[in-house]
């Protein structure tokens, strides 16, 4: 009770400010699967009743079929934003349809605005029940605020300027590092260390084979040295850089 309290109160808000002007809540129900059979038979003929705010939208049903795909959309208007949307399963019978399963979901745990797409689970008549019967695939956005979801998709673009800006100077950094390999040393401002997502970052920067090897083979002579004498960073750094080239410029000349 005190959830629902706290969502009316969510919802009362939101419609306080306006924000719930042209509000849709849209669902595309794309599939069932081990949906319970009662009759025990080899399937059943399925179809998805789904209801929110009084307004009720049934799928197409699928013949003779415990493991059906729909993979149809559809839009409802929403107004208060209060009311669950009720996705209930049932077969198709002759002269009348028979209760396979259903799912409730609230609406306020969409608050986000993105798309979310998952399997449910459904419950017998009695939601509190443990019994499953199966279980369908939903695809569900509730869009209420088209202004906020525009400033959010606008915020999600000057994240990727800004990646995408940190990728152009991290490629400018390399080609300066191979026109002028020591510029470092000389402090030179052009190959200043990147400030980005370090994920990011390592996947621009790719090891040749060749580089690598030479690495390793520099690590497993300097290693040692580190160890007995206890060489700052800085210091291995330069001496790795010159032991580098150095084998660099007796391998071409090999």
């Amino acid at each position: 009770m005190n959830i629902q309290l706290r969502d009316v109160a969510k919802t009362e808000t939101l419609n306080q400010f306006g924000i719930m002007e042209g509000s849709v809540l849209i669902v595309t129900v794309v599939e069932g699967r081990n949906l319970m059979n009662e009759a025990l038979g080899s399937g059943i003929d399925p179809f998805v009743l789904l209801e929110c705010e009084g307004q009720k939208i049934e799928t197409s049903y699928k013949s003779n079929t415990l493991n059906p795909i729909w993979n149809e959309c559809f839009t409802f208007d929403i107004k208060k934003g209060s009311d669950p949307l009720k996705v209930s399963v049932w077969n198709r019978g002759t002269f009348s349809n028979s209760f396979v399963g259903k799912y409730i979901q609230n609406l306020q745990n969409l608050n986000t605005q993105a798309k979310v797409k998952n399997w449910y689970d459904l419950h017998e008549e009695n939601y509190d029940s443990d019994g499953r019967r199966g279980q369908i695939r939903l695809e569900i956005q509730w869009i209420y605020s088209r202004i906020q979801l525009m400033n959010d998709q606008v915020r999600e673009l000057n994240n990727d300027k800004e990646k995408v800006e940190t990728v152009r100077r991290a490629y400018e950094r390399e080609i300066n590092m191979i026109k002028s390999p020591f510029a470092y040393l000389l402090n030179d401002t052009r190959i200043d260390a990147l400030e980005g997502e370090p994920e990011l970052l390592m996947s621009i920067y790719q090891v040749h084979p060749k580089e690598k090897e030479a690495s390793e083979k520099v690590d497993t002579i300097l290693n040692p040295i580190k160890s007995s004498f206890g060489f700052g960073q800085n210091f291995l750094s330069v001496i790795f850089t010159l032991a580098y080239f150095i084998y660099l410029l007796l391998t071409m000349m090999t």
